[in-house]
């Protein structure tokens, strides 16, 4: 995560997080994420969904998909260079 953090830090411009927390620790303050999200009426920062995304689909291989759909993948820099102008050109806030 602090990887892409940082890509994204270069590619759109926002300060990355100072503090990536472990999937541990935002298991924990999954109560208080989503107290202050329904205090404030924002999104919540983060879900049990988001986190066990995270967590459970570490590695994913694409083999099958090149092989039997001729898939390519491409760099990682490029995907989020497209997602952030995505992102700014549907007027949605980069976090």
């Amino acid at each position: 995560m602090g990887h892409l953090a940082k890509l994204v830090e270069q590619v759109a411009g926002v300060r990355q997080p100072r503090l990536i927390a472990p999937i541990w620790l935002a298991r924990l303050g999954l109560p208080f994420v989503a107290l202050w999200a329904k205090l404030t009426g924002k999104p919540a920062l983060f879900t049990h969904d988001s986190i066990s995304a995270l967590n459970n689909h570490r590695h994913i291989n694409a083999d099958k998909a090149k092989r039997e759909l001729n898939y390519r993948t491409r760099p990682l820099e490029e995907t989020v260079a497209d997602t952030v102008e995505w992102l700014k050109k549907n007027r949605l806030d980069i976090p």
